[in-house]
């Protein structure tokens, strides 16, 4: 079977997205269409305000899939799950406990989900160490002060989904807190605990 590799896409200008992007649309058969809607991967699109233009659109369970699709071809990955999972306990052990206020939703979440937030993480975002990983979750978590009311879902912190003027876009917390280790502003302390 033939893979796909930013090699080939670099070399044509395109981006890892743009070359399956475009690898879709060219090779697919209503069949594909027919099979994917049946398993609950994408649907019928209606003409709403975020698929104007589409014939179909991908569902959350599809999204979710195509995530694991691609953390799990990253082999440099898959072939390191067992520090994967260890980093994801790791991860969960220095995470609040309890649940976020006003819902139903627990701060560390479940280790599955942890395990593949970390696997797309590694595939989005590059190859950072364990102890840079945990180092940034920590001070994350340490920037609250003990009152976690605004601290985001682990799962969250990692990377998430966030819509922007339509448009779908990955956010990451803790690469944004990793890359900018070395910009900690030491007169940014909690002004409550100024006051006399």
């Amino acid at each position: 079977m033939t893979k796909l590799t930013d090699k080939a896409c670099k070399l044509h200008g395109l981006l890892m997205s743009e070359g399956l992007a475009l690898l879709a649309i060219s090779s697919t058969n209503d069949e594909t269409y027919k099979s994917l809607i049946d398993k609950g991967l994408i649907t019928k699109a209606n003409g709403t305000m975020q698929s104007l233009n589409r014939k179909f659109s991908v569902t959350d369970k599809g999204i979710s899939l195509a995530n694991e699709l691609l953390a799990d071809s990253e082999e440099n990955i898959t072939n390191s799950i067992d520090s994967i999972e260890e980093l994801a306990s790791k991860l969960i052990e220095i995470y609040p406990s309890g649940r976020k206020p006003g819902t139903s939703y627990y701060y560390k979440g479940n280790k599955a989900d942890i395990v593949r937030k970390l696997k797309s993480f590694y595939k989005r975002y590059g190859e950072f160490s364990p102890e840079q990983i945990i180092e940034a979750t920590q001070r994350y978590i340490d920037s609250f002060n003990g009152d976690y009311t605004y601290l985001r879902l682990l799962k969250y912190f990692i990377w998430k989904d966030e819509v922007k003027d339509g448009e779908t876009l990955q956010v990451s917390q803790l690469a944004d807190w990793i890359n900018n280790a070395n910009q900690v502003n030491e007169t940014n302390s909690d002004w409550t605990t100024n006051l006399n």
